[in-house]
């Protein structure tokens, strides 16, 4: 059934359709994006994909961030997370209990843990819960969030981007609100589309992100849920944080009640997202002489790239030229080891000490300043490219 999460009408436009529409980790992804009449919520339409799509995605996709090896903008991030709950709060916090849903790296429950606060985690990837669990001695549950059962009951739970990758949020938040104690809070950070990024090669309203909200669509989502709003504050984080987005932080408190009244965001993003389309085109017409730089600086030596994600997908497609330069693909996540992208081999990051191509394209932007130092590592005669800031 194709229909708003928040409002669950079918009254929808259909604002465009993303062109990339597969990807190494996933055969088919959602390219429709859509926005809701009644209330403005804006949302791709993934109702060919079931649920246990999305798990079995996110359970085999692990990040390239390891516990051990965050950059410094990346623990600033995290600690600027903590202090928003914690300033917020305005009680005693000594005795909360603290649950973070995706916790990933799992370094915002070490920086609770450092306070002597209880806290724990639910982590879908394998790889990083195991990392958490052994590197921090923090408890994490390996599952998905639908099918997490736990006995504690929370003082607050957090989800940090990422609400917007699930297949059914207004539940998510419903079974929140079981999780928590009375008068209980919930921390989430989500990307504000309020004011999306052109500036990057993938769609902003591209897949892995199935939900964009603004301040007036994802409030609308709480007061139906039985939250409401404690502070909310509107951010860009830093482009080597990890995370190079304009940000929603919200923290909310449970309520007994709910609220059924809508804020029609309809008209605000119809408009917005249309120049946002418009600039991003500008913006890949542009980008064109990044890539012949690029080409012109390797003459005709191969080049290989590092990440196998959406990101290259789009690079390939929007610049073939580049194809016939392309060498291998390397990806940390194991579970794409010898498959392909438009017929180039996707490998493990162990082959690159026997590789003989020197040259790098970092196809990714959340992770460039990490990416670098890792190869750096490796061989500090590379020359790496990257494509959002200067490097070699």
């Amino acid at each position: 059934m194709n229909s708003c999460n928040i409002c669950t009408s079918k009254n929808l436009d259909l604002l465009f359709s993303n062109a990339i529409n597969s990807t190494a980790r996933l055969e088919k992804i959602p390219t429709d994006v859509q926005i809701c009449k009644n209330c403005g919520h804006v949302f791709l339409n993934y109702s060919f994909l079931k649920n246990t799509d999305l798990e079995k995605y996110y359970q085999n996709n692990n990040p390239f961030e390891k516990v051990e090896e965050l950059d410094v903008s990346h623990r600033n991030m995290r600690n600027e997370q903590v202090n928003f709950v914690l300033n917020n709060i305005n009680q005693d916090y000594s005795h909360f209990k603290f649950l973070d849903i995706g916790c990933g790296s799992g370094f915002y429950l070490k920086l609770l843990k450092d306070k002597k606060l209880y806290c724990e985690g639910v982590e879908r990837s394998d790889l990083m819960c195991s990392m958490i669990s052994s590197y921090y001695d923090i408890k994490c549950t390996n599952t998905s969030f639908e099918e997490l059962k736990l006995n504690n009951k929370f003082d607050v739970v957090s989800m940090i981007t990422v609400i917007e990758h699930l297949y059914d949020p207004k539940k998510c938040l419903l079974k929140i609100k079981e999780l928590l104690n009375d008068n209980g809070y919930l921390f989430i950070e989500i990307p504000d589309s309020q004011f999306p990024r052109y500036d990057i090669l993938p769609d902003y309203l591209a897949f892995e992100h199935l939900h964009h909200w603004t301040k007036v669509s994802f409030t609308n989502l709480l007061n139906i849920t039985g939250f409401e709003i404690v502070s909310i504050d509107q951010k860009r984080n830093s482009d080597d944080s990890g995370n190079p987005e304009n940000i929603l932080r919200i923290l909310a408190k449970k309520l007994d009640t709910t609220k059924e009244l809508f804020e029609n965001d309809y008209q605000n993003q119809l408009k917005n997202l249309k120049k946002y389309k418009e600039n991003h085109e500008i913006f890949i017409n542009n980008f064109k002489t990044k890539i012949d730089n690029i080409l012109s600086k390797t003459q005709k030596e191969k080049i290989n790239i590092y990440c196998a994600g959406l990101h290259t997908n789009t690079l390939l497609s929007l610049f073939p030229n580049i194809i016939e330069k392309i060498d291998k693909i390397y990806d940390s996540d194991t579970n794409l080891n010898n498959t392909s992208i438009n017929k180039i081999q996707i490998l493990s990051p162990d082959e690159i000490k026997q590789d003989s191509t020197k040259n790098f394209i970092m196809s990714t932007t959340n992770h460039e300043h990490t990416i670098y130092k890792f190869l750096k590592s490796i061989n500090k005669d590379f020359k790496v490219y990257g494509l959002y800031n200067d490097f070699d």
